[in-house]
């Protein structure tokens, strides 16, 4: 039989206690207990979220945020995903690189904002000279580090995710592949705390696991390919004497930096991991990096089989979702499999046009809901949907 594709987003890692949308978004909009480190990246101090803000980058980009991104964006809170994109267009364009030119109003107006306010005041370290571009990277940066930083926290129970596992233990399919758009651990802790050892394309080594797609030409049962990234994958510069390697991979080091011997070490060369945020910016981030052989893998596997099974995922992702549509359309016999408890408010919730979609898909038999949440649920039935 073919094998089975497993598509999971982040609602498949609540159970396990990882934060909502809806968490990361009030920790962006509030900026408590989040603080600039000389590391250049923002940490969060737990202990201090009931107090004022005392960081100054901090408080700029919550005022940044607040006081002009937000109202100008819409009159409906955005989330952080759509903040990210909202900020990266308006750096897109200041730095000329994938400059909209439509934005040229948005930003002239948001400029004069800002002109003559706090925010571009030079801050008391160090005198930076603050603009709005300068101001719109740092955002980025906030951003992205609270988002993986609060992914980082140690996950609660997984065994909800037995589903999964029996999935990957069932022989009557040629193989498993799990395609994720989580960047938290959750599902490679359960993996491997039951017994599961899968390709999830690195090569392991003493100081970090280096990635390698050539792995995934390996013959074996169970995949894993993390599509929006992951929290412990970062790009690093090896040394060795006089020559510099770049290499991206998983760190088994806890600083920034790990001395080999006298003639090689590795450093990080960003205190921030390989992972995407945002929404409509991603379709231009999935050709960079790892990412565009992470995406060529997904839609190759799709081309390979008439079954896909969706987990935890919103259909919020225009790449995403527009991959699902084609493999879809393209045949009659495809099935989508979908494991969520309140079917129709999945179905209104869905992004662009895709819930006139499911619902013809439902209607004519392409879409079936398996109205039960992952942990309620189980193999069988999972499987009896899928055939």
């Amino acid at each position: 039989m073919n094998p089975v594709v497993f598509l999971l987003g982040a609602g498949a890692s609540i159970p396990a206690g990882m934060p909502s949308t809806r968490e990361i978004t009030e920790r962006v909009l509030s900026g408590k207990g989040v603080y600039y480190h000389t590391d250049d990246t923002f940490y969060i101090d737990e202990s201090q979220i009931g107090r004022p803000i005392w960081d100054d980058r901090s408080e700029r980009i919550v005022g940044f945020i607040g006081g002009y991104l937000v109202p100008m964006i819409s009159t409906i809170q955005p989330n952080y995903e759509t903040i990210f994109y909202v900020v990266n267009q308006v750096r897109n364009y200041l730095t000329g690189f994938g400059a909209n030119p439509s934005l040229t109003l948005f930003v002239d107006r948001l400029d004069q904002l800002l002109r003559g306010s706090s925010l571009l005041v030079p801050d008391c370290q160090g005198g930076i000279d603050w603009s709005l571009e300068r101001l719109s990277d740092v955002t980025l940066d906030y951003i992205s580090d609270i988002v993986w930083r609060t992914l980082a926290r140690r996950s609660g129970p997984t065994a909800y995710l037995k589903t999964v596992v029996d999935a990957c233990s069932d022989n009557d399919f040629d193989g498993v592949y799990l395609f994720t758009l989580n960047h938290d651990c959750v599902l490679e802790r359960h993996l491997a705390e039951s017994g599961i050892v899968c390709i999830d394309g690195y090569v392991k080594g003493e100081f970090f696991d280096r990635w390698d797609p050539r792995v995934f030409d390996t013959r074996d049962t169970v995949y894993l390919l993390k599509l929006h990234g992951s929290i412990d994958c970062f790009q690093m510069n090896v040394y060795s004497g006089d020559e510099r390697t770049w290499v991206l991979g998983r760190p088994k080091f806890t600083s920034i930096n790990q001395v080999i011997d006298d003639q090689s070490r590795i450093d990080l060369a960003s205190g921030r991991p390989e992972l995407l945020v945002g929404t409509e910016n991603k379709l231009h981030d999935y050709l960079g990096s790892h990412f565009l052989y992470l995406h060529s893998k997904f839609y190759q596997m799709l081309e390979n089989v008439d079954r896909l099974l969706v987990c935890g995922y919103g259909f919020r992702d225009t790449g995403i979702n527009t991959r699902v549509y084609d493999w879809l359309w393209q045949r009659h016999e495809r099935k989508l499999c979908i494991i969520h408890d309140a079917p129709d408010e999945l179905i209104a919730n869905a992004a662009g046009l895709l819930p006139h979609r499911l619902r013809e898909w439902r209607d004519r038999g392409q879409a079936v809901f398996v109205s039960r949440r992952i942990e309620d649920t189980s193999w069988a039935e999972i499987k009896q949907a899928l055939v």
